[in-house]
């Protein structure tokens, strides 16, 4: 499967709570050791995913609002509490629940997108 052999952290979750489902690089960008591990121990995004509960709750709202946002920065909490900087591409998904996103949440790390300065 393409999705578990992909470089991006690829998920599918509830905004209101955690991980439907993930691939192995979100596991390793989010420093777990399995897609498995990561399910199991990030059980609400805003207060264990996010390094800012603020930023979390503007990217809620902007999907509720809107639908979707792309290649917005932001930065996500690692197992050992160290941040990480991403950009994050949403889609919301209503007919899959009242916050369900994309089961194609992607997460890039900064700086991995070729012609892309994360610096500036």
């Amino acid at each position: 499967m393409a999705v578990r052999e992909c470089l991006h952290g690829i998920f599918q979750a509830n905004l209101r709570g955690g991980f439907l489902a993930c691939n192995p690089a979100m596991a390793r960008i989010c420093g777990y050791d399995s897609p498995e591990h990561l399910s199991q121990k990030v059980i609400r995004l805003r207060e264990q995913l996010f390094c800012k509960a603020a930023e979390f709750d503007q990217i809620r709202q902007e999907l509720l609002d809107q639908g979707s946002l792309s290649a917005r920065e932001t930065t996500l909490q690692r197992a050992d509490f160290t941040p990480v900087p991403v950009a994050i591409t949403l889609l919301r998904r209503p007919d899959l629940g009242p916050e369900v996103v994309e089961p194609l949440w992607q997460i890039s790390l900064k700086g991995s997108r070729p012609g892309r300065n994360w610096n500036s």
